[in-house]
């Protein structure tokens, strides 16, 4: 209110463009807002919540106040982050992965997929990332072995967990009466500790020789 006093009006109020009612949030939560006006050039700041960014990747969004209204340059939308569990040395694309988007990764060395395929498909949902068929460690080469025969088949695929029978050659056994043992194959390729196939040794009984 301006009033007339004796040197004349008081300092008077002038109007301003003003910014009634808070901006609209897409997917975001607003600051406290304390003020219930916001006049041409004030701004606000609004957080995304978990799994949410801007299109340009970031985790917050300032809209401002101007002439024609609250600014909707940006806002927040659903994304999936990277990831749990990728193989060691797995390359993960960068940038800002919407619901509903697909891309392909190549599977890293010594891994493929179930099908034999060294990439995978990957969807974003709205829980996060799927895939039906992930990169999972392979063992593609022979195990080396000393004084053995492996049932290592280049047309099958060797997965982290499967067992591998090995047979000792002629004349060798692993102890008395036991001539095969099995590998596995480990997240880091062949079992390194497994038993070892030796030269059995001749022993003379009661009945005769005997290994």
């Amino acid at each position: 209110m301006t009033t007339c006093t004796a040197s004349g009006w008081s300092s008077l109020t002038t109007c301003q463009k003003a910014c009634i009612e808070i901006p609209a949030l897409v997917n975001a939560a607003g600051e406290t807002w304390d003020e219930n006006t916001w006049i041409v050039g004030d701004t606000v700041n609004i957080s995304c919540p978990y799994s949410h960014l801007t299109p340009q990747g970031s985790t917050n969004v300032t809209h401002g106040c101007t002439d024609d209204g609250w600014t909707n340059s940006s806002y927040c939308i659903k994304v999936c982050l990277p990831p749990m569990g990728l193989p060691e040395n797995m390359t993960w694309p960068e940038g800002v992965h919407e619901v509903g988007s697909v891309m392909t990764v190549s599977c890293p060395e010594t891994y493929l997929t179930r099908d034999a395929n060294d990439n995978s498909t990957y969807s974003c949902t709205d829980s996060g990332w799927h895939t039906p068929q992930p990169c999972i460690r392979v063992c593609l080469t022979e195990p080396e072995v000393n004084n053995s025969i492996t049932a290592f088949d280049r047309r099958e695929m060797w997965t982290d967990g499967d067992k591998m029978k090995v047979w000792c050659l002629p004349e060798h056994q692993v102890r008395p009466g036991i001539t095969y043992y099995t590998i596995s194959c480990t997240s880091t390729g062949w079992q390194e500790d497994h038993p070892q196939c030796l030269i059995a040794e001749c022993s003379l009984s009661l009945s005769g020789w005997y290994y």
